[in-house]
């Protein structure tokens, strides 16, 4: 058997599937993205060796607090007692976002898996891990959903490592959409280096906002640790070919730096 050490961490909880958008419920941000992945997983049997799986818990509202603001916090909380029209009618005010009476619990499940398998893999009980989750949390803002996203994930579980551990970070974002979120999170700080590579289309492509461009590098003490590696497909787009050359010649030379 392989050591704790040497195992890959898992977490997946079906509960997730629950956030739903009630208005259409072929959006493309649904149920099913989370339940393939791990349905695949499972029948490929890779569950059965070196993975060990652990329990999903709720995020710690102080975790929440390192990067969102109370304001959001609170509001994100209060919807726990809201009826569904008027959580319909609150996800109206943000940019590419539904909501349902479910949302916020599968929210605080989604950023508590991820900040728990961090914090194991930095204490060693497994070698890495991967967190099956949703909703999604890049394009998150400190204050605000958008785009998906309640709770930015990812850069929660940064900031928890980083102040719990006091080790610096790097987070590497290779979605196909600019992660808005975590870059403004961090902009200023020289503890977590943010990679992202993604389409841009000049600002032109979702989040639609010039703050991907390879212009964008952190400002303060933080100047240098943002790193966009911004694609325009009026040029071609990028393959694999590109994304290899990214990693050999962009990210890795910095992250060895870093």
């Amino acid at each position: 058997m392989p050591s704790s050490r040497a195992c890959l961490g898992l977490a997946y909880d079906a509960r997730m599937m629950e956030h739903e958008d009630p208005l259409d419920p072929s959006h493309p941000e649904q149920p099913l993205r989370i339940q393939s992945i791990f349905e695949e997983i499972e029948r490929q049997g890779l569950l059965t060796s070196g993975v060990t799986r652990y329990p999903v818990k709720e995020v710690d509202p102080k975790d929440l607090l390192t990067v969102h603001t109370k304001d959001w916090v609170a509001t994100c909380q209060a919807c726990d007692s809201v009826e569904l029209p008027d959580l319909v009618f609150l996800a109206k005010r943000f940019d590419s976002i539904f909501l349902n009476q479910a949302s916020v619990q599968c929210a605080r499940l989604s950023a508590g898996a991820v900040v728990d398998l961090t914090m194991r893999v930095l204490q060693g009980e497994c070698r890495n891990a991967a967190a099956i989750v949703r909703p999604p949390g890049h394009h998150a803002e400190a204050h605000c959903a958008k785009g998906f996203c309640l709770f930015n994930n990812v850069a929660v579980a940064a900031a928890v490592a980083r102040h719990r551990v006091k080790k610096r970070v790097l987070v590497v974002d290779w979605d196909v959409h600019h992660g808005n979120g975590t870059q403004h999170m961090f902009y200023e700080d020289p503890m977590v280096l943010y990679f992202s590579v993604h389409r841009h289309d000049s600002g032109k492509f979702y989040p639609c906002h010039p703050d991907g461009s390879p212009t964008k590098v952190g400002t303060g003490a933080g100047e240098g640790f943002n790193v966009n590696v911004a694609w325009n497909n009026n040029s071609g787009g990028a393959g694999d070919a590109e994304y290899l050359y990214a990693w050999e010649q962009v990210l890795l030379p910095i992250a060895r730096q870093f």
